[in-house]
C-alpha cells in the first residue's frame, strides 16, 4: 500500500511539473524569453522525462510482483490438485489391483493358454 502512495504523490509531482512546464513554453517568444527561461524549460523537461521513466519503471514492477503473486498462487493450486488426482489415482489402481485375483479370465483365453502348453498353436 504504501509503494501505491508514493507513486500516487510521484504521478502528482510529474503532473504539476507538466503543468508549470506547459506555461513556461507558453511564454516562448514573449518580452520574458531568455536564454536562462529556456534553460529552465531544458532542465524542467529532463526532470519530467526522469520521473516519467521512473515511474513507468515502478509500474512495470508491480505489475510484474503482481503476475508472480498471481503465478505463485496458480502453481500452489496446480500442486494441490495434482497431489489430489495422483492420490485418486493411486487409490484406484490399489482398489484396481486389489480385485484382480476376482476377476476371471475370458473362455478363448483359457482355451489358447491350454493349448499352447499342449504345443498346438
Amino acid at each position: 500500500m504504501q509503494a501505491t502512495n508514493k507513486l500516487i504523490q510521484a504521478i502528482f509531482k510529474l503532473q504539476t511539473e507538466v503543468t508549470r512546464l506547459k506555461a513556461d513554453v507558453d511564454r516562448l517568444g514573449s518580452p520574458t524569453d531568455t536564454a536562462e527561461h529556456r534553460q529552465k524549460i531544458a532542465a524542467a523537461n529532463a526532470r519530467i522525462k526522469a520521473s516519467a521513466k521512473h515511474i513507468s519503471e515502478h509500474m512495470k514492477q508491480q505489475s510484474v510482483d503482481k503476475q508472480s503473486l498471481q503465478m505463485q498462487k496458480i502453481l500452489s493450486n496446480f500442486q494441490v490438485r495434482w497431489g489430489s488426482l495422483r492420490h485418486q489415482q493411486r487409490s484406484s489402481n490399489a482398489l484396481r489391483l486389489s480385485h484382480v485375483g476376482a476377476i476371471s479370465w475370458p473362455r478363448w483365453h483359457c482355451d489358447i493358454s491350454q493349448s499352447r502348453a499342449r504345443g498346438l498353436s
